[in-house]
């Protein structure tokens, strides 16, 4: 058995919100979500929506991201939107948290819109690709570094890669039985980015070189047992919880104290990291070196037969399909990202991204999203076919010639 038990369970289905008022009113535009609250949509693209809790003296504010066919995909227009909000609530004293929640049960954020920027690239349009990790990444980075606003991130269903950029760099993530944790970027030919470098190497027990290598999956209790999420709530109260922070958070005199009352209220205890199968062979596999030597160990566990058999045959089987590069890419980070601060490892992980990305036709990126989203065939022929063909990786963590500053 791995980490990763199958996810059983299901969220209390609410349906997207449908639009009341004509296209033709002057925005914003309100919105009726199912349980008969109302959101608004500033700035016209619905991609977005923001409600303001009851009561209305509260300090709170609730984002919706609302791309529900898309899983809630990061679009450049969403990250737009999410920055421009977030940062006027940094700024004023009448907002002192905000809630981040899904308009469908099925995902909090599958992530960015690869799809868009691996097209780009095979085109050629590389400073247009660019400019979708730019702004991702420094939407990301505002939430890491929020001066006065506290972020609460509603985790539930699918969170994968910007999904996690979005969330985890908050001050409270809540997960549920719905939970789909996931850094698959190396099955793709990228690495885990939005500031993964900073957040894996610091989980415990060698879970984040587990996760970058493998694309593991974490469910809701594992995700707060390895420091991914904060507290676990059950999908039935979250609703409650929204209306209870509404309560508590309603007075310029807020404390942060009163969020982990309310969270606390709700929450339930999970078994601690130590008690998760398999836990001390990932930490004894994946805190060797080298992508080579973490294999040799993994190799060694299945020749070993036993309980472990499982395990050690789904993380060969993962890292010998994804990308060969990005697995060495992604190690390395961690490796530098583990001494670094935030701000460092998204300029670092940019530099990565723009090398990746900028190849000729689009790369090893490309070729990932073709075999993923594209053709569907999930079997990706990488330019290099196995770990001991990759012989230098110190140019990637360079900006390419021509290639602007991430934060310039």
């Amino acid at each position: 058995m791995s980490i990763h038990p199958v996810v059983v369970g299901h969220c209390r289905r609410r349906l997207s919100p449908r639009r009341w008022m004509s296209s033709s009113t002057v925005f914003p535009v309100e919105e009726v979500l199912e349980d008969g609250s109302t959101a608004f949509d500033v700035d016209g693209t619905a991609e977005v929506l923001e409600r303001v809790a009851t009561p209305n003296r509260s300090n709170a504010r609730t984002l919706l991201l609302n791309r529900p066919k898309a899983l809630n995909a990061l679009s450049t227009s969403m990250c737009k939107r999410v920055f421009e909000r977030v940062s006027r609530f940094d700024e004023s004293d009448l907002v002192s948290a905000v809630i981040m929640r899904s308009t469908t049960p099925k995902a909090f954020c599958a992530g960015g819109d690869a799809r868009k920027v691996a097209l780009a690239c095979k085109d050629g349009l590389f400073e247009e690709a660019l400019d979708v990790f730019r702004h991702e990444f420094h939407l990301d980075y505002l939430l890491g570094s929020l001066k006065t606003t506290k972020q609460i991130s509603f985790i539930e269903g699918i969170c994968m890669g910007g999904g996690a950029g979005i969330s985890v760099h908050g001050s409270y993530r809540v997960a549920s039985e719905s939970t789909v944790f996931a850094m698959p970027e190396c099955n793709i030919g990228l690495i885990p980015d939005i500031g993964a470098s900073y957040f894996l190497p610091r989980l415990p027990k060698q879970i984040g070189r587990y996760l970058a290598l493998t694309g593991a999956r974490l469910n809701g209790a594992a995700a707060v047992a390895a420091g991914v999420a904060t507290h676990y709530v059950p999908t039935s109260l979250l609703d409650g919880l929204e209306r209870r922070l509404s309560e508590v958070i309603n007075t310029r005199e807020f404390e942060p104290k009163t969020v982990t009352l309310a969270l606390e209220e709700c929450t339930e205890a999970v078994a601690p990291i130590g008690n998760y199968p398999n836990i001390e062979n990932i930490e004894s596999c994946f805190g060797k070196d080298t992508v080579e030597e973490i294999l040799e160990e993994l190799e060694k566990l299945k020749a070993n037969g036993g309980e472990a058999l499982e395990f050690a045959e789904e993380a060969i089987d993962s890292m010998t399909k994804a990308n060969p590069v990005s697995l060495k890419l992604a190690l390395e980070a961690q490796k530098r990202g583990s001494q670094s601060t935030l701000r460092e490892c998204f300029e670092m992980e940019f530099a990565l991204v723009a090398n990746l990305v900028t190849q000729s036709g689009g790369g090893d990126f490309y070729e990932g999203i073709r075999a993923a989203l594209i053709d569907k065939d999930r079997n990706p022929k990488w330019s290099l076919k196995s770990i001991s063909d990759v012989e230098e990786i110190d140019s990637y963590f360079q900006l390419p010639a021509g290639v602007d500053e991430l934060f310039s």
